[in-house]
């Protein structure tokens, strides 16, 4: 926030306010009017209850990959609640998907509050979860 200018500043401040969306750090990382343009395309595509600083200070682009594809799944309520699956791309998403498929589990958890832990993983733990899973199979897996 203290890297932009005042005027900025208010501006950002009066775009939250504007769509009675809470003033967090998160709204920070963009201009007024790229939040501007995130709140118009989440509005226009989705409603009002996903204007939130979590989403909207994401990427457009990565929103406009992101969010349908979460709304054809059918887990795009869950996101309301639960962002962090807006850090991984669209490949990642999908990736961690077929993973967590291959081991039985699904994109949500038992109860379908949440998304699967996995998605909020970094890449590093990710990967040493994937690994890990593997070598238990490996260990199970008859010799020839």
């Amino acid at each position: 926030v203290f890297l932009k200018p005042a005027d900025e500043i208010e501006k950002i401040v009066e775009v939250c306010k504007a769509n009675g969306m809470e003033i967090t750090g998160a709204v920070f990382y963009k201009s007024a009017k790229q939040l501007e343009t995130n709140i118009n395309y989440i509005r226009d595509n989705y409603g009002d209850k996903y204007i939130t600083p979590s989403i909207v200070s994401k990427n457009l682009k990565h929103l406009q990959e992101t969010l349908p594809y979460l709304k054809k799944m059918g887990v795009l309520e869950v996101l309301q609640k639960n962002t962090p699956i807006l850090t991984l791309t669209l490949d990642e998403i999908q990736e961690r998907q077929k993973f967590i498929e291959s081991i039985g589990e699904g994109i949500l958890n038992q109860d379908g509050s949440k998304f699967n832990p996995i998605f909020g993983l970094s890449r590093k733990n990710y990967a040493k979860r994937v690994q890990k899973i593997q070598d238990i199979h490996n260990d199970n897996e008859p010799d020839l």
